[in-house]
């Protein structure tokens, strides 16, 4: 439940669930060192959280909170001044959301507001500091992952009120301010950890199955692929590097796991 970012050639790893609380811790990670360096914890330690980036500057919304509460803040880290700040708040309390960042804007889709799945998509503007709602998704519902590719945002998976897993998977397309469905997933995946490569989207551990997933977005088709050796943790945060996907995987003990970019070429054929 903790979320992850890249800010030039760094990762920083953000709050999250451990085994006694939510947390606040702030972490930076520098690969090629394998160096880990606690920073300055964020100002409100929260769970079920995504990062996005702008301008250099890390942007955290919502989250949930240590007694259940769901916060409506958005913090940002400047790594230049090393320092946490409020920015506007969202228009309604978030956690369990999926995000992605497009053409300098930040957009939360979904989620979870303390009673229910949302479909909600809120637009924030770091230029303004303000937020504005966009097209509703099709599918409420939270702990999707989100994605974009070819200036698309793809929203893959995540759950309803009751935990099942869903196969949902919709994309939603800035020009035209609409959303439409694609191929649902090959099985049906809840908390995993999202990243994207050209065309392709990678979904890796989560709930609903254990094997990988890939995404072909030209071609509209879904595959699996071998899982590591390692086993990922549940709701892992992905990051990306010298384009390398880092898996952040939760669990006690569990390792950063790197894939290269051109392993897709290994993986079964898309007609098999």
């Amino acid at each position: 439940g903790a979320a992850a970012a890249t800010v030039d050639g760094n990762m920083y790893v953000i709050g999250g669930q451990t085994a006694n609380d939510v947390t606040g811790a702030f972490e930076r990670y520098e690969p090629p060192q394998e160096r880990r360096t606690p920073l300055t914890a964020k100002t409100l330690a929260v769970a079920d959280i995504q990062a996005g980036v702008l301008g250099g500057k890390i942007y955290v919304p919502g989250g949930r909170q240590a007694d259940g509460t769901i916060s409506n803040k958005l913090e940002v880290y400047d790594p230049t001044l090393g320092q946490w700040r409020f920015a506007k708040e969202l228009p309604e309390p978030r956690s369990a959301y999926a995000l992605a960042t497009l053409d300098g804007r930040l957009y939360v889709i979904g989620g979870w507001d303390g009673k229910t799945p949302r479909n909600d998509m809120f637009i924030y503007d770091p230029a303004t500091d303000s937020w504005k709602t966009g097209p509703a998704l099709i599918t409420p519902r939270l702990h999707a992952g989100a994605t974009v590719v070819d200036n698309l945002i793809y929203v893959m998976g995540g759950e309803d009120t009751g935990g099942t897993a869903l196969a949902a998977h919709e994309v939603f397309t800035p020009g035209t301010q609409s959303w439409a469905s694609k191929a649902p997933l090959k099985t049906a995946r809840t908390r995993a950890g999202i990243g994207s490569f050209a065309n392709y989207v990678y979904l890796f551990g989560g709930a609903g199955s254990d094997a990988p997933l890939f995404y072909d977005v030209r071609n509209d088709v879904w595959q699996t692929f071998p899982a590591p050796d390692v086993a990922i943790g549940p709701q892992p945060a992905v990051a990306e590097r010298d384009r390398k996907l880092f898996v952040l995987s939760g669990g006690e003990g569990a390792p950063i796991l790197e894939l290269v970019s051109g392993f897709q070429l290994t993986l079964p054929s898309l007609n098999q």
